[in-house]
């Protein structure tokens, strides 16, 4: 194709994405304009308010909902926040990079692989809560995400929910947990009622090397380096400061009125589906265009014997040895193969 993406008014982006918990796979995005497929794709979701993806079968059955990201994932569970920081490993000029496989996770995938590069996670739970704590979603985004993982179909999972944040109902008695984003800014977020007790509200950070409180975030140390979460919110209540005991941080809350503007309003995203593409071994995805419909077609390379494909397709499976190449189309909508 040789149609001029920026001249549609849209943007499709392909992206090597590999997270600790899914293989190496092409990632196709569809955006409103304003970058080119030149630019770092980051920059494109910097402007797009964090998804909270829906759990339907395509991770680990504990997950609820999750947070894809280039360095890190996180994933909400009924009982805890866990989050997996990654080191992107050094670049070889001329080489692309091989990913080893890693059976498990909590992508819950076979053969699911990871980056070259280390991995921490760290485990965020709050001690003394109400076990049973119930997850609702808040408002929910135009944003659609497929899966085409393998080539069974039967487990493809297509126009996957995308929500502004979640909320934990009842954490402790009289006490909500609210989780939003925007622009990659993790925020959170105590909502009380007024005969709640909020002395109990307790963060534990398991995996970290290190816990202090510094201003109104709380600085964790691994083996990776230093990860930062902002202090909870807490409107119009006046809390002793957060003391750090251990693993335990007691207190956890940012300074009354401090940062509430980083608890942000939901609002849709300019990001209109997210497609992953691929198999349980390494796949890029090379280039990309869209025809006069919308649909996109992506060509690469693929090491998956699992690649999906469709009924007659030119060869339905890998041919041995190296990559092979692959080309694929996807409906304007990014929720089936064509």
């Amino acid at each position: 194709m040789s149609r001029d993406i920026s001249r549609i008014g849209i943007v499709l982006v392909v992206l090597f994405l590999v997270v600790a918990a899914f293989p190496a796979r092409a990632h196709v995005a569809l955006g409103e304009a304003g970058h080119t497929p030149a630019q770092p794709v980051a920059a494109a979701y910097g402007n797009v308010p964090l998804l909270f993806i829906e759990n339907r079968g395509q991770v680990n059955e504990a997950v609820r909902y999750y947070l894809p990201g280039g360095d890190r994932t996180i994933y909400l569970t009924d009982s805890a926040i866990w989050v997996t920081l990654r080191e992107a490993p050094p670049a070889t000029a001329g080489q692309r990079e091989r990913v080893p496989r890693l059976a498990g996770g909590w992508g819950g995938e076979e053969g699911a692989a990871t980056s070259a590069g280390r991995a921490v996670t760290l485990k965020i739970s709050f001690p003394g809560a109400n076990p049973d704590a119930r997850l609702e979603p808040l408002e929910a985004l135009e944003t659609r995400v497929s899966y085409f993982i393998g080539n069974d179909p039967a487990k493809w999972r297509t126009d996957v929910p995308v929500w502004s944040g979640v909320r934990y109902v009842n954490l402790y008695p009289g006490i909500d947990l609210e989780v939003s984003g925007r622009g990659g800014v993790w925020a959170w977020q105590v909502r009380a009622r007024p005969e709640a007790d909020v002395s109990g509200v307790q963060l534990r950070v398991e995996g970290a090397e290190g816990l202090a409180v510094e201003g109104e975030q709380l600085r964790v140390t691994t083996a990776l380096g230093t990860f930062r979460l902002p202090l909870l919110m807490l409107d119009g209540a006046a809390v002793p400061p957060a003391v750090v005991e251990g693993k335990v941080v007691r207190a956890p809350f940012a300074a009354p009125g401090a940062g509430a503007a980083a608890i942000p309003a939901a609002q849709s995203s300019n990001l209109l589906y997210a497609t992953f593409l691929g198999g349980a071994d390494n796949d890029w995805g090379w280039g990309i265009a869209l025809d006069g419909a919308g649909n996109a077609y992506v060509t690469g390379e693929t090491d998956s014997t699992n690649f999906p494909t469709t009924p007659g397709a030119y060869r339905p499976c890998h041919n041995g040895g190296y990559e092979d190449a692959f080309v694929v189309k996807v409906n304007a909508s990014g929720s089936g193969l064509v």
